[in-house]
């Protein structure tokens, strides 16, 4: 998101979602549309920008997004860093990243953060499930808040609480 930039709210982003309806195999379970919210609310860069990402997708796609599309969307469609922005995510405060996941004898799931080239190798063949990740940069974002809770209101959870 823009450095300054207000982020917009989950009812916000919930409207928008709910225009993704009309398109093919769109999710109606709370958890899918609210991983969709949670997508748009941190890639968009203002009210403004999720309009322009949710438009593009419904002239050009028969299907229902996945976060992972609506990411993508966002930086295409992103107006440029300013010039001081963080070499590694370009001011956005994401980064792309990859992991390689496996499960071990007793059934429990490991993760492991793997380089572009290994992600690519790995997808050519059998092996363990390698999968794209869009994370927090760790650069500029680290160890702050991604998201600030929405009361019904539409004010922050908790604001005004000692």
């Amino acid at each position: 998101m823009e450095q300054g930039a207000e982020m917009i709210t989950a009812q916000q982003a919930s409207q928008f979602v709910k225009r993704f309806s009309a398109l093919r195999d769109f999710k109606s379970e709370p958890e899918a549309q609210r991983e969709l919210i949670l997508a748009l609310q941190q890639s968009a860069q203002s009210i403004d920008h999720a309009d322009v990402i949710v438009t593009q997708w419904l002239e050009f796609g028969r299907f229902a997004p996945t976060p992972a599309d609506l990411y993508e969307v966002a930086a295409r469609t992103r107006q440029p860093a300013p010039e001081n922005a963080c070499r590694q995510c370009d001011g956005t405060g994401f980064a792309q990243g990859y992991l390689e996941v496996t499960v071990d004898d007793q059934g429990q799931p490991h993760e492991r953060a793997i380089s572009h080239q290994e992600y690519r190798e790995r997808l050519r063949g059998p092996g363990p499930r390698v999968y794209q990740q869009v994370r927090p940069c760790p650069a500029c974002r680290a160890g702050k808040p991604q998201l600030v809770p929405q009361a019904p209101d539409g004010k922050a959870a908790g604001a005004g609480r000692d």
